[in-house]
């Protein structure tokens, strides 16, 4: 089992991507999600994925009337923030493996036949859909 001081390093890399900050010394990732990750964390998912308004609101289970509504003062809630988490993870994931921030983008912006002709991007508004493209891409 992790102790707390290793589920932060765990994330580090997804917390100050999200943030832009190093992550808080002595709080486990679990706790950062309790706590909600600010406002400016959707705007980095729209840069790190290519995406635009819609495809943000859609990749955090947001409608974008919510995510439009934000004060810049607020923080999202455990579960966007915990999604917002994933989508971190799973992106570094696939830059891994295709190497660049440009071939990922296009990659996930490129229906894809074993997709079913879906773009990738498009199956991750759920951890089944993010599961099925790491997969996909072999990502483990």
């Amino acid at each position: 089992m992790l102790d707390t001081k290793e589920m932060c390093v765990e994330y580090a890399k997804e917390y100050t991507q999200l943030t832009n900050l190093a992550p808080p010394k002595g709080q486990s990732v679990l706790k950062l999600i309790e706590q909600g990750l600010p406002f400016s964390s959707g705007q980095a998912i729209a840069t790190a994925w290519g995406a635009n308004k819609t495809e943000v609101a859609e990749l955090l289970g947001v409608n974008i009337r919510m995510l439009q509504n934000l004060n810049k003062k607020q923080r999202l809630n455990e579960q966007v923030s915990d999604r917002a988490f994933h989508l971190a993870h799973l992106l570094n994931e696939i830059k891994d493996y295709f190497g660049s921030d440009e071939a990922t983008q296009k990659w996930l912006h490129t229906p894809n036949t074993a997709m079913g002709d879906a773009k990738p991007i498009s199956l991750c508004n759920t951890i089944t859909g993010m599961l099925m493209v790491r997969d996909t891409t072999s990502i483990r």
